[in-house]
């Protein structure tokens, strides 16, 4: 998850390399591949990772009866189905404002247009960016749970599975007087993604429209002797009228500057999984807000990483963006770097 955020500040710096780099073409040990589509009869007969016009890496074949197949290829012959090894990216969606945005409440309307299972280990983040320099994400999550003490890492406090939750994290911190709980909802203050603090809330969300907002509380907390501001995350089902917080965590400063540059990113998360197996569906994100004013965005790129399969795409209607996933898609029009597969939805 955290690896959003890395990618967000590194990504711009190696757009300018394709393909993998430092090998010899002519190095049939070490061979180079790129991602290619292969045409056979008229038809899209596989796409994915190549080298010389023969399947080579991960990729997705269509066979003659109608089926297909996503794994690994090597000299054209298929040696496996793909497993996902979590966590997993689908898709990041990069954006910017025209500049940092100093902000009161910042929302984004998301709309899921198909149930995903209760068994998924599926995250749909609307909010990743930084907050005064700190990285944070948000969003919900098919299974989620957590601590209700703040200082659970002392006093002993069980994890509590809550179910599909809204979640809001930040990093750089371990310190428990930066959260502060939300009414039922859980914590969690960790090092495994890099220190962070993280507030969760049982969401009992599904296929339809929610409006994700964070906003400034005016709450002050010092904290190794710095003034910080908590800020809050609270979601509205339009379905049902209810507006639950996820909680609220502490940011360093009074004043909150959002960063120009945001991301939007779906994720599987937790367990090893069949391909196949990675539900299907599209959301929509829509009525980007700073302040109740509608934002445009630009220099929009989606990202997917080279070591998984193509299983998300994404597109844009003016301010809108779509998300669809769960099944290979077939695209000619990616950049590559030695690490990720880009391409330039919106000037």
């Amino acid at each position: 998850m955290k690896n959003t955020l890395k990618a967000l500040t590194f990504i711009w710096l190696s757009l300018i390399s394709y393909g993998q780099e430092n090998i010899d073409n002519d190095n049939t040990i070490e061979e180079p591949q790129s991602f290619q589509v292969l045409v056979k009869n008229g038809k899209t007969h596989y796409f994915g990772q190549t080298y010389k016009n023969q399947k080579k890496g991960i990729g997705t074949e269509f066979l003659e009866d109608g089926s297909i197949r996503t794994g690994y290829f090597e000299h054209n012959t298929f040696l496996g189905e793909f497993i996902v090894a979590p966590p997993w990216h689908l898709l990041d969606v990069d954006y910017e404002f025209k500049r940092d945005m100093p902000f009161e409440t910042f929302s984004i309307d998301l709309n899921i247009k198909r149930e995903i299972d209760d068994s998924a280990y599926f995250y749909i983040a609307p909010f990743t960016g930084e907050i005064n320099g700190v990285g944070f994400y948000g969003g919900i999550q098919t299974q989620g749970g957590g601590y209700k003490s703040p200082n659970h890492n002392t006093d002993g406090s069980s994890f509590l599975n809550l179910g599909r939750i809204g979640i809001f994290s930040r990093w750089g911190i371990r310190d428990p007087n930066a959260i502060k709980v939300a009414p039922k909802g859980r914590c969690e203050s960790s090092g495994y993604e890099g220190d962070f603090v993280s507030v969760r809330n049982r969401i009992n969300w599904s296929k339809g429209t929610y409006t994700l907002d964070i906003r400034n509380t005016y709450e002050r907390v010092t904290i190794d002797s710095v003034l910080h501001t908590y800020v809050e995350m609270s979601i509205y089902n339009h379905q049902t009228s209810e507006l639950v917080s996820v909680g609220k965590l502490a940011f360093p400063g009074t004043k909150m500057l959002l960063g120009k540059r945001n991301c939007m990113f779906i994720e599987h998360y937790s367990a090893y999984e069949k391909i196949a197996e990675i539900p299907k569906g599209q959301i929509t994100l829509s009525k980007i807000k700073i302040d109740g004013k509608l934002q445009n965005i630009n220099n929009v790129w989606d990202i997917a990483e080279k070591n998984y399969p193509i299983w998300a795409r994404s597109w844009t209607d003016g301010n809108v963006i779509q998300m669809q996933f769960g099944e290979p898609y077939t695209r000619t029009n990616y950049g590559e770097t030695p690490r990720f597969y880009f391409n330039n939805i919106k000037e």
